[in-house]
């Protein structure tokens, strides 16, 4: 039971983080795309 429960809070966090990995990419993405068409 506490092995699943780690297991799961891990799962979640590395959810989280990457959330905010993929939003920071988009955003770099976003930004030097802008930049060399604009």
């Amino acid at each position: 039971m506490g092995v699943l429960l780690a297991c799961d809070r891990l799962f979640k966090s590395n959810m989280v983080d990457n959330l905010l990995i993929k939003n920071l990419m988009s955003r770099l993405f976003k930004n030097s795309f802008l930049k060399e068409n604009f």
